[in-house]
């Protein structure tokens, strides 16, 4: 009679999960990192591995510019009040470290809506030609307000140059994926992040990394539509 198996508990699973994803093929290290952020951003931004991500990212000489600007990005994605969380533990990390806020903390927001709307435009423009005047046209049936108000919240999440594209990429992969139920918009940036600079590798390195924070039905259907992306390409 064959011996039972010894069923590992949830700390054993929940642990191992954590520790293994440090290490996933095809996902260079400070990549990695943006996937780990974006996907806590995406499930529990309050939780403290949050902060743990801080203390390693600033030990290993990432500015607070630069996390600052990560989750000036995510807000466009997840919303101010999930991603203020974050921001109140990035303060008391930078507080214990003896660091200060970035110099851009307090500059006030331009007063000129429609430049931040053209802005939007413009930088939205750089992902897919043309799509944003199909944009238009299918929101101003449901409100003339509504688009101009989108690209602005654009306009100000992605005219900082202290995130790379690339890097913008692969938060963003990391964060729809981690949502779940987003299929049109994850669909449009896998298609984004491959054309600059996210390789196929590093995708299925991001979705192993989603299958630790928010399971395999979702990473599953996030590296499903990967697939297909890369098969549209293909063809």
């Amino acid at each position: 009679m064959a011996e039972p198996l010894e069923t590992p508990g949830f700390r054993a699973v929940a642990e191992f999960l954590i520790a293994d994803r440090r290490n996933v093929e095809g996902l260079a290290e400070a990549d990695r990192r943006l996937a780990v952020l974006a996907c806590l951003l995406a499930v529990d931004p309050a939780c403290i591995d949050v902060r743990l991500l801080f203390k390693e990212a600033l030990s290993s000489d990432v500015s607070p510019l630069t996390l600052e600007i990560a989750l000036v990005h995510a807000i466009g994605y997840l919303g101010a009040i999930r991603v203020g969380a974050a921001y109140r533990q990035l303060g008391d990390e930078l507080a214990e470290a003896g660091l200060a806020h970035a110099v851009i903390h307090d500059t006030a927001v331009e007063s000129d809506r429609q430049t931040r709307v053209d802005n939007g435009v413009r930088l939205y423009d750089r992902f897919d030609p043309g799509r944003q005047a199909q944009q238009a046209r299918m929101f101003a049936a449901l409100s003339p307000d509504y688009y101009p108000r989108a690209m602005e919240l654009s306009g100000l999440v992605l005219q900082s140059p202290y995130l790379a594209l690339r890097e913008r990429q692969i938060m963003t992969v990391a964060m729809l994926a981690c949502l779940g139920g987003q299929a049109d918009q994850l669909r449009f940036h896998i298609g984004v992040a491959l054309r600059n600079g996210v390789s196929r590798e590093t995708l299925a390195g991001i979705f192993i990394v989603v299958q630790a924070y928010a399971g395999m039905p979702r990473a599953n259907s996030a590296a499903s539509l990967a697939l297909a992306v890369l098969n549209d390409d293909h063809a």
